[in-house]
């Protein structure tokens, strides 16, 4: 099921938290807010980093997650199967391609130049709903069961619902990897409620 308000997510892992974003329908009002386990030393990645940097794309690549959404946990492998329109497109209806801007899909920039913690974007995806990015950290480690992974870079994309409700998802991407972890959420007034929560299990890279 799809939440018509739906923050749609890296290609990566939308397939894992479109049930996530549909459970912001019935959310309990009792959830409590959950902070972020991931260190950030609040130093820039050494260099001139590229949204390229990040993930990697390529024919073959692959990637499995393993979530825990509602209560329930899922596992879902994604692989990146060809090239269109110079989007490279996956399995799960997902499509991303990088550009002099940063990486993209077809309607906003899930990753935008430069990465700077602080940097900020937006997106108008319908008349209804905008995006807002915001780049939260630029060196940060964060361990899942695919292991440890540092010099991370994450993202932090909110869409509001209503007049009190908020979807809010923090992507971390790590260097040559891609997407290793998500996290999503509602901001109900004061309240941060844990929704789903995303890592990665395993990859496959292929050369680019």
């Amino acid at each position: 099921m799809r939440m018509p308000h739906r923050l749609l997510l890296p290609a990566a892992a939308a397939v894992l938290l479109t049930a996530a974003c549909a459970s912001t329908n019935g959310a309990s009002a009792n959830g409590s807010a959950a902070g972020s386990a991931a260190s950030d030393s609040s130093v820039p990645v050494s260099g001139a980093a590229q949204a390229s940097d990040y993930q990697p794309l390529a024919i073959g690549n692959r990637w499995t997650y393993r979530g825990t959404m509602g209560g329930q946990t899922v596992e879902k492998s994604i692989t990146t199967l060809g090239i269109d329109q110079g989007f490279f497109v996956d399995d799960a209806g997902g499509r991303m391609k990088i550009d002099r801007d940063g990486l993209r899909d077809d309607k906003r920039y899930l990753l935008k130049n430069p990465i700077a913690r602080g940097s900020k974007w937006m997106a108008v995806v319908s008349p209804s709903s905008t995006e807002r990015y915001e780049i939260t950290g630029t060196d940060v480690t964060v361990e899942t069961p695919a292991g440890k992974f540092e010099h991370c870079v994450v993202v932090h994309a909110s869409n509001r619902i209503d007049s009190t409700k908020q979807l809010e998802n923090e992507w971390t991407y790590a260097p040559g990897v891609g997407i290793v972890k998500i996290e999503t959420k509602l901001r109900d007034g004061s309240q941060l409620i844990p929704q789903a929560l995303v890592e990665l299990v395993s990859h496959r890279l292929e050369a680019r």
